[in-house]
C-alpha cells in the first residue's frame, strides 16, 4: 500500500476477514495482469464502435490506444468492433436520449 489510510483500509479488511494477504513476488502479480493487458488492448475497438454510432465515449488520458490496438491479431480487432456493435444495437444505447431518460432494458 502506498499511502498509510490503504494501510489502515488493508489492515482492518484483513482482521474482518474480507481478504486473505499472502506474499507475492512480482512475477505471479505480472501473470495474474496478463489478462487485463490484453483487455486494454481492446478498449480502442469498442471506443471507435461506439463512436461508429455517435455515442458518447469517454476520454482516457495517459494511455496509447490505437497503439496498443495495433498490437492485436486482425480477427480479435474485427470481433471487438463487431461484438460492440452488436450489444449497442440489441440494447438499444446508439440512441441519443435525455441525461433523465433510463436506459432501454
Amino acid at each position: 500500500m502506498r499511502t498509510e489510510r490503504g494501510r489502515e483500509i488493508l489492515r482492518k479488511a484483513r482482521e474482518a476477514g474480507y481478504v486473505d494477504l499472502q506474499p507475492r513476488d512480482a512475477a505471479a502479480v505480472m501473470a495474474a495482469q496478463v489478462n487485463l493487458l490484453g483487455r486494454r488492448r481492446e478498449i480502442f475497438g469498442r471506443l471507435f464502435a461506439r463512436k461508429l454510432l455517435l455515442v458518447p465515449i469517454p476520454e482516457y488520458t495517459g494511455f496509447s490506444l490505437f497503439r496498443s490496438w495495433l498490437r492485436i491479431p486482425f480477427v480479435l480487432k474485427c470481433r471487438t468492433i463487431a461484438g460492440t456493435l452488436v450489444r449497442l444495437l440489441q440494447r438499444g444505447l446508439w440512441r441519443r436520449r435525455s441525461p433523465f431518460e433510463e436506459p432501454a432494458s
